[in-house]
């Protein structure tokens, strides 16, 4: 039998890594697929992408416990970091949502930390943003994609 190379599983340099990069690629596949159907879930191919997704994050997920785990990487600072990221995107989440009604409005955080809704002057690009120009009332502070 053939000695695995570095990076792969059953190998001493960095176990693992070739795989944890080839089950990100997979999911990168899958996202694709799903960014070029507008976001349904058939495929023109037949499949399901959200079942595919469910798939292939759970062998991402599988692939990351792996590294994590042989590579003898800290597991509670990647659990600690993990939870502050996902509280991150959470939070990123709720201020990029779409407000339906009304003019165009921004998720902004205040000066006393909460998360507010406030009205953009001129629609919603930054030059015509109430916060960006420093005029709001709430002295809010707006985060912008990008």
């Amino acid at each position: 039998m053939k000695k695995p190379g570095p990076y792969s599983i059953g190998s001493d340099h960095w176990p693992g890594i070739s795989k944890l990069i080839e089950e990100a690629g997979e999911v990168q596949q899958v996202a694709g697929k799903l960014l070029g159907t507008g976001g349904e879930s058939a495929h023109w191919d037949g499949s399901d992408l959200r079942g595919r997704l469910q798939e292939e994050i759970g062998d991402l997920v599988a692939a990351c416990f792996f590294v994590m785990e042989i590579n003898n990487l800290d597991e509670e600072f990647i659990r600690a970091r993990h939870q502050r990221k996902l509280e991150l995107f959470k939070e990123w989440h709720q201020i990029q949502s779409v407000v339906p009604d009304g003019p165009a409005r921004a998720m902004v955080r205040g000066p006393d930390g909460n998360i507010k809704n406030c009205a953009l002057v001129c629609g919603d690009t930054e030059p015509n943003c109430q916060m960006c120009r420093g005029t709001c009332p709430d002295r809010a502070r707006i985060f912008h994609n990008g």
